[in-house]
């Protein structure tokens, strides 16, 4: 019988923070974002908070300041990505995750490579 821990229970520590960090930016990098009314795809620039995980407050592209999360499996297929957030970082609107679309995974790659050199990715 395997007994399943709260994650609140188990504190691996400091470092594993800033793992989890990295993990969910880039997640949320590939996944894009969803607010409370989970209507559209957001890119957005989420601090991690390990309250929520993989949710958090945070700016989305478009400009608008909310509490965001990483949608689940059915929002990253069927919703659209907000118009606004791909016109402002060159994405092609469409539906679904960047990480779904053959047409975003080399901006999503190159959009990476750019936050790792302006240092605003979480270091490995």
């Amino acid at each position: 019988m395997t007994l399943l821990m709260p994650a609140a229970a188990f504190d691996p520590g400091p470092e594993s923070d800033e793992v989890r960090a990295r993990e969910v930016r880039l997640l949320g990098e590939w996944a894009w974002w969803i607010t409370s009314r989970g209507d559209a795809l957001h890119a957005a620039d989420v601090p991690y908070d390990p309250t929520y995980d993989t949710g958090g407050t945070g700016t989305t592209s478009c400009g608008r300041r909310t509490l965001l999360f990483i949608p689940g499996l059915f929002e990253r297929m069927g919703l659209s990505r907000c118009k606004q957030c791909c016109r402002k970082l060159g994405y092609p609107t469409g539906t679904g995750s960047p990480k779904n679309d053959a047409g975003c995974r080399a901006l999503v790659e190159a959009r990476l490579a750019e936050l790792c050199e302006a240092a605003t990715l979480p270091a490995q």
